[in-house]
């Protein structure tokens, strides 16, 4: 019985030392400056839900509250917002027609 504790010990602090040694382990991190390519999904084109518009109020006041609009524009520049954002809006539209 003495014989098989004398082994069984020598074989743990074996073990034991074997997991202590230090191995020199060199990792090399390849850096390079080159980006990751972007990969450009078109969304797929839908059906417009929403009418035209005849009343600019509301188009208005969402652009103001998005802060697209100021109080200290004039009328007529807060017009041309308004104008712009239709027509970015159509231009969109018109796009999605001619690929779908």
């Amino acid at each position: 019985m003495k014989i098989f504790y004398i082994t069984l010990l020598s074989c743990v602090l074996v073990n034991l030392l074997g997991c202590q040694k230090n191995s020199p382990v060199t990792e090399e991190v390849a850096v390079t400056n080159k980006q990751a390519p972007v990969v450009t999904t078109k969304l797929p084109c839908i059906k417009p839900t929403t009418p035209f518009i005849k009343d600019k109020t509301k188009l208005k006041q969402m652009l103001i509250n998005s802060g697209k609009i100021t109080t200290n524009m004039s009328a007529e520049q807060a017009n041309k917002i308004v104008k712009d954002y239709i027509n970015k809006k159509r231009d969109a539209l018109n796009r999605c027609k001619k690929e779908g």
